[in-house]
């Protein structure tokens, strides 16, 4: 039995697997295996498995489109490892992540389930990197999608990059939703058995995430929206990081539309948000040594802010429990 089997859903994205694929080759830790679960693809990524097939465990399965939660517990049932590991294709993972993560199960026995914070790798596209620092800054999310060292029964697991004991995960049942916000589910269970986890900066991972404004404020958009179903559907608490969008959309258009008519008040309205996007600008600039990236990533958070509070707004007004 291998200690670790990594689990990577796979639609239509051959070009990212063999950059994930590579990363994984370059591991000093050795006892994994990986497997590919082909969710139906029209263009597959047979062919780049079958390159790395001689420096890695790696197996290849095709099955039809469920989606990538299913596609995940798919995968899970044909793993041989003890833990199981889940990256989504458009990760690159630091050749030291195995090594940290098995020191990391060692010095930590009773934790059932890791997970670690996304970034983004100097190769990245100047956009890439803006969109990353937009989904993982404080001044953007409010520290929600990770930190440097968290052991807690409160700690997000985020299936983009996440450990997780296989006969826990069992247990559980997997995951019960397949798009979209299913790994806050399973992260609700997860903590409601009792179990607990760690979220580490140890356990980095590079993810490119979208490449365009438009497909980020639509990825964005529907995540707003699955906040509200997560809350109707199963209960998940909503808190005040996942209303700061609404809040912030409400109040630009509204600042907008006082200034168009010269309301009273308008004007400090509009000071607040530049105040905040002068801080997301320097900030970024500073943290990327970028002002290109910096001033896109004023660009991204506004999207970001404006995609999820209108997602979010829009299922709260019409959503109904399926």
């Amino acid at each position: 039995m291998v200690k670790y089997s990594i689990i990577i859903p796979v639609y239509n994205r051959a070009n990212e697997v063999e950059e994930l694929l590579d990363s994984l080759s370059r591991q000093a830790f050795s006892d994994f295996e990986v497997l590919i679960i082909e969710d139906g693809s029209n263009m597959t990524c047979k062919a780049v498995v079958t390159k790395f097939s001689s420096k890695i465990n790696v197996k290849y399965f095709f099955k039809e489109n469920t989606g990538q939660g299913f596609s995940r517990n798919y995968g899970a049932k044909e793993a041989n490892g003890q833990w199981l590991i889940f990256f989504d294709s458009d990760c690159v993972i630091p050749p030291e992540y195995l090594s940290n993560l098995d020191n990391l199960v060692a010095d930590n026995p009773e934790t059932k389930a890791y997970c670690g914070p996304d970034g983004a790798g100097k190769d990245f596209s100047l956009l890439q990197r803006a969109i990353s620092y937009s989904m993982t800054s404080f001044l953007t999310t409010g520290g929600i999608r990770g930190s440097k060292l968290k052991v807690d029964q409160e700690a997000h697991l985020r299936s983009y990059n996440l450990v997780i004991e296989k006969g826990v995960f069992d247990e559980l049942g997997g995951f019960k939703k397949t798009n979209m916000g299913e790994d806050m589910e399973l992260s609700y269970r997860f903590r409601n058995a009792g179990y607990r986890a760690l979220i580490s900066d140890q356990l980095l991972v590079y993810h490119k995430r979208r490449n365009t404004l438009s497909s980020f404020y639509r990825q964005i958009f529907s995540f707003g929206r699955t906040r509200i179903q997560l809350k109707v559907d199963y209960g998940i608490p909503i808190k005040l990081p996942h209303i700061f969008p609404s809040l912030f959309s409400v109040g630009f258009l509204s600042g907008v539309l006082m200034l168009a008519f010269d309301i009273k008040y308008s004007h400090l309205i509009v000071a607040a948000y530049l105040v905040y996007f002068l801080a997301i600008l320097i900030h970024s600039s500073i943290k990327e040594k970028s002002i290109l990236v910096g001033s896109l990533a004023v660009i991204t958070s506004f999207y970001q802010h404006l995609a999820y509070g209108l997602g979010f707004l829009k299922e709260a007004v019409t959503y109904r429990k399926s």
